[in-house]
């Protein structure tokens, strides 16, 4: 059963990633597929082999006091994950579907006919779903991240706040993981586009 639930996450994990390399190269899906899981298995090998110091105790393989599996969890867990969250709510109610004039952009009946136009058939509940997405969710990450940042940096040690360094490094970590992977995309990939997926493809043929 564990093993099932890893595999179902991963290809929802995965697939994000696949369908980029599929818009930005020229790839179908099998070469983006196994671009993606090779580059995925070589990078776990090290985060296994140092969680397998931790696990017996042992010094070794660690990035700022973290064990890789630990390290990487937190970069992406505490820090990253609520930065690409307010994104994707960011990307949706405001960018995607701009409006035409102040009460398009700024309400929300015209998010939730937009979104309904799109295959989302939330009924009675759509005006409420974009005022969420538009208004109170990127608020509430907001909060999220601020709160993660600070309990990373400083960590509750015996009851008492305490500064870390590797919770720092944490951060700038994640900091520079988002300036680097912004300069590329808007550096290389931005305009770039070679296709969608094979069945978008297929289609475009017929």
């Amino acid at each position: 059963m564990v093993a099932i639930a890893a595999i179902t996450s991963v290809i929802s994990l995965l697939e994000v990633v696949i369908h980029f390399l599929i818009q930005k190269f020229p790839l179908d899906r099998k070469k983006a597929l196994a671009v993606v899981g090779a580059a995925t298995f070589l990078l776990s090998i090290p985060i296994g082999i140092s969680l397998g110091y931790t696990i017996l105790e042992k010094e070794g393989m660690t990035i700022a006091g973290f064990n890789w599996l630990d390290f990487f969890d937190q970069v992406g867990n505490t820090v990253l994950m609520p930065v690409c969250a307010f994104g994707s709510c960011i990307a949706i109610s405001w960018c995607a579907f701009k409006g035409k004039n102040n009460k398009e952009r700024f309400g929300c009946k015209y998010l939730s006919n937009q979104l309904e136009s799109e295959g989302l058939k939330l009924g009675k509940f759509s005006t409420v779903f974009a005022f969420m997405v538009k208004y109170v969710t990127p608020l509430l990450i907001v909060i999220i991240e601020i709160f993660g940042i600070i309990n990373v940096i400083f960590p509750t040690v015996n009851g008492v706040k305490e500064f870390s360094i590797g919770g720092l490094v944490v951060v700038l970590t994640a900091v520079f993981l988002i300036i680097l992977t912004l300069a590329i995309y808007f550096i290389f990939l931005k305009n770039k586009h070679t296709g969608s997926n094979d069945d978008e493809i297929k289609t475009e043929k017929i």
